[in-house]
């Protein structure tokens, strides 16, 4: 730089440290640190291009190319008085830069500035800079040729230099800005995605918040991208703990997922028309663009927001102009100037343009529509599923970190859209004698009811004399026993085979319907129709529903036996667990670290002041130091017990370490001895409760000393060898005892009693076990499930008032998972079947069988649904003549009417 003329020596009383930055070529940039010369500089707001105006620009552009100025900032002269400002030292002595370096707060500005100059009429025409990258973009090679010399002879009279191992000419593809354009679609950039998906798992806030602002600045490709980041978001607010659990690392695995599968947007085609979709929830707005690309509405960009307190008492209808209003402003960039279609699904919104004499915030924001040309177009609701999903599921309001609706009410919300349905978009009359006549079984009977001319044709045995062919060709079944039992009419629509599945889901999955049970359904559908084998159809058809399996109970008993732990020897098991948060006592302790001993019955009680790793294994460890290592431990899933120090700790110390199944605590002995700690507590407490700790001591003394039911000892007998005296016995003199015996013979004995009390211990435990066995099994079954079967999860939603979640009306159940690994007789190890993340482990009784629906290949074939709803459907049935034909007998006419489904 000193042979370029770029920096010289220098006499400055500025001075400024040096640091190195390395490039991605492997050479080295030399910065210098101006942060202190950057707080009293006063800023140049020259504003920056958008890189939504910057893709916006490139059109149905096919052809580019990029160019990187080398050394770009280096080629701008600074004002000669300012020049000393710049010096920096190091260690060849002090220098001064005579050209703009990096570091300085308005390099970047000053330099966009030029670029901007340089390009001149060219920009957003067939050229951008963004500082020192300039893209030029064309329709065709012929017109990119003009193009990329006009850009060149610019910068070359401005004397600007382009690195040439960073130009790329003439491609259809190119890495601009993190986005990958090509075929006039934008995706993200590949190296962009691979530092999202190899990022660690996060282990504290600032982690989580470095991970999604990487998704964030994705989120426009990333259908429900608030819905899935929203178990993250939770962990963002404020005097929230940290707690990485199993919730949390789903939405991080969902989210790494939903980035590897990134939608492709399309860039937009100016001539062109655009349509916008927009919808409102009770707690967002949604909106997406789209344009017409080879006949067919293809994204360009999407966008979504929830609503502040105030937005969310509007009425629906001004909740559907706000998402309008929402979508101009997001879309401002593309729609100022053109003519554009606005799809919505709030008919109301009809009046949109005719709307006389707005007042409040309609008027303000009818002044905002009138510098648009637009049109509104009614859509129903069924067909405006991207703005639908993305108001249900919008980006925070003002940011990245707000409050995302909960997953239980997206669910909901989806659960209750894909299940209302008008039976007028199930089947027409029209559509019924079509597929009828198009029906084997109903073409059979059809003919056999045209050839009756005479009441004996020799066809009589073939069981079709109990069906009806009415003049316009519908076909019915006579069913007498209908009028005996309930005096309805005995005359039921024959359903052909390609719309059993449309009446089965009208009487079964619509809201008016309910979801009943398969006896329920089958009674509604026998009211209307009929066909072969219809109980077993119903019956399986329930079975199968996917709604009905994850909202209703488990019937019957439920699954899983009691496997019971079997230790053979004193501190050979043990299991731990943490009582709390209870009142902080005056030496700071909250929470109570219980250690049992699984043979002996042995209870270890700590105080501790906080819950971390590092603290509980140095309280295991100390007990382990007085009795023994053990060859197994058995802990809940706390964060405590699952950190990588506490599992190295187990492994290099030989322990095996078990972990029960989440929602399940029965499988830890410590559960039930904390049951009787906290009776204790509660009786030696009562007054005073910040001195829980110190009563402690106590209550693990009247443990150690009381026998216990299951081996017939006392904890303490088993475990020393000996009762331990209690004060009483010291005051009556119980315990004095004047033979003197060796240690060979003390030791002898101690060792036969021990051995007696160790035999009859053993022998008690399996009793008990049995015993609790056989009395815990009375109300369970024996259920084994095998890899690769499908089942699904139970949920454990948690009530949240302030969002008017309940958790009564939650799904009870989750899934589909399909069995991955079966760990024991009881647990398994799960993987999701729409997102393949494995989840784990999972107790049996937390699991029940899911039955697939069959893909026969006999799906209705129906039409689409009327598209004006205000066209009022017929007000009564018309009466329709039908023939009976009956075995032996004269045709009998009947005129009646039947309802039109």
């Amino acid at each position: 730089m000193l042979e370029t003329g770029a920096v010289q020596e220098s006499q400055s009383p500025w001075a400024f440290p040096v640091v190195l930055a390395p490039k991605k070529d492997g050479t080295a940039r030399l910065c210098v640190d101006y942060r202190r010369l950057n707080t009293i500089t006063v800023r140049d707001s020259y504003p920056f291009p958008s890189i939504d105006s910057i893709l916006y620009s490139l059109g149905n552009a096919t052809v580019f190319s990029t160019l990187d100025c080398s050394r770009g900032f280096l080629q701008i002269q600074i004002v000669p008085e300012d020049i000393q400002k710049t010096a920096f030292t190091c260690h060849r002595g002090l220098y001064e830069f005579a050209r703009m370096p990096f570091g300085l707060s308005n390099s970047p500005a000053s330099f966009q500035r030029l670029m901007d100059t340089v390009l001149g009429d060219a920009k957003y025409n067939f050229a951008m800079a963004y500082m020192d990258d300039v893209v030029v973009f064309s329709r065709d090679f012929e017109e990119h040729l003009d193009h990329l010399s006009i850009v060149l002879a610019r910068m070359k009279e401005a004397g600007l230099t382009i690195n040439p191992r960073k130009v790329q000419l003439a491609s259809p593809r190119i890495n601009l800005l993190g986005y990958v354009v090509e075929n006039a679609t934008i995706t993200p950039n590949d190296d962009k995605l691979k530092a999202i998906l190899e990022y660690p798992v996060p282990g504290n806030v600032k982690a989580l918040q470095r991970f999604l602002g990487m998704v964030g600045f994705y989120r426009q490709f990333i259908p429900r991208c608030a819905e899935l980041s929203q178990p993250l978001n939770q962990l963002l607010r404020n005097n929230t703990p940290w707690r990485w659990e199993e919730e949390q690392e789903s939405a991080f695995r969902a989210l790494s997922k939903a980035i590897a599968s990134t939608a492709r947007l399309h860039l937009p085609d100016l001539p062109k028309s655009f349509v916008v979709q927009t919808d409102a929830s009770d707690y967002g707005v949604g909106a997406v663009l789209l344009q017409e690309h080879h006949a067919a509405l293809c994204p360009v960009a999407f966008a979504s927001r929830t609503l502040n307190p105030a937005e969310r008492n509007y009425s629906v209808t001004e909740k559907e102009y706000l998402a309008i209003i929402f979508a101009l402003r997001k879309f401002d960039l593309y729609l100022d100037g053109s003519t554009f279609t606005i799809q919505t699904d709030h008919q109301a919104l009809s009046w949109l343009q005719r709307l006389h004499n707005p007042s409040g915030r309609l008027a303000r924001w009818a002044l905002k529509l009138q510098g648009y040309s637009f049109s509104v177009e009614y859509r129903r609701g069924s067909t405006n599923v991207v703005a639908d999903a993305l108001s249900r599921a919008p980006l925070p309001e003002g940011g990245e970190e707000g409050e995302d609706p909960p997953a239980q009410l997206l669910a909901a919300a989806q659960l209750a859209r894909d299940t209302s349905m008008s039976w007028g978009s199930v089947v027409t009359r029209q559509h019924l004698i079509d597929a009828q006549r198009a029906d084997g079984l109903c073409q059979r009977v059809s003919r056999w009811l045209a050839e009756q001319d005479s009441a004996d044709t020799g066809m009589a045995d073939t069981g079709y004399d109990s069906y009806l062919l009415g003049d316009d060709g519908i076909l019915l079944r006579y069913i007498p026993q209908a009028e005996e039992d309930d005096g309805s009419s005995p005359f039921r629509v024959v359903v052909p085979r390609k719309l059993r599945k449309s009446f089965m889901r009208y009487f079964h999955d619509s809201a008016l319907a309910g979801h009943s049970s398969g006896r329920k359904t089958y009674e509604k559908l026998c009211r209307i129709g009929t066909w072969p084998g219809m109980r077993q159809d119903v019956t399986k058809y329930v079975r199968t529903c996917p709604v009905c399996q994850k909202a209703k109970p488990r019937g019957g008993l439920p699954p899983g036996r009691l496997q019971p732990v079997c230790a053979n020897r004193p501190w050979q098991i043990v299991a731990c667990d943490v009582m709390g948060p209870f009142p902080r006592s005056p030496r700071g302790n909250q929470y109570l670290f219980v250690v049992t001993d699984h043979f002996t019955k042995w209870v270890e009680l700590f105080p501790l002041r906080t819950l971390t790793s590092q603290r509980v294994w140095e309280r295991l460890f100390e007990t382990f130091s007085r009795f023994g290592f053990p060859a197994q431990l058995i802990t809940d899933n706390a964060t405590y017990f699952s950190s990588k120090v506490f599992s190295d700790s187990c492994a290099v110390l030989g322990i095996q370490h078990k972990k029960t199944s989440p929602y399940h605590p029965q499988a830890n002995i410590t559960e039930r001895v904390n049951r009787n700690l906290k009776i204790m507590l509660v009786a030696f407490t009562s007054q005073h409760h910040r001195d829980w700790d110190l009563r402690l001591a106590e209550l693990a003394f009247a443990t150690r000393t009381t026998v216990n039911r299951s081996t017939g000892f006392t904890p303490a007998f088993l475990n020393l060898g000996r009762e331990a005296t209690v004060p009483v016995e010291n005051s009556l003199g119980l315990r004095d005892d004047h033979t003197r015996r060796p240690y060979a013979k003390f030791a002898k004995d101690l060792r036969n009693r021990l051995d007696v009390a160790a035999r009859s211990a053993r022998e008690c435990l399996d009793v008990a076990r049995l015993d609790q066995a056989l009395q815990y099994n009375r109300g369970r079954r024996n259920i084994t499930y095998c890899v690769g079967d499908l089942v699904l999860r139970r949920t454990h939603p948690l009530s949240d008032a302030s969002r008017g979640f309940a958790a009564s009306l939650a799904e009870r159940w989750d899934g589909p998972f399909e069995v991955s690994e079966r760990l024991s007789r009881l647990t398994y190890r799960l993987r999701r079947c729409d997102t393949d993340e494995e989840t784990g482990p999972v107790h049996i009784s937390d699991l029940k069988a899911y039955h697939p629906r069959d893909q026969d290949g006999d799906e209705d074939d129906l039409p689409p649904p009327p598209q004006d709803p205000d066209v009022d459907a017929p007000s009564g049935p018309a009466p329709h003549r039908y023939h009976l034909r009956s075995r032996g007998q004269r045709n009998v006419v009947a005129t009646f009417s039947v309802t039109n489904p």
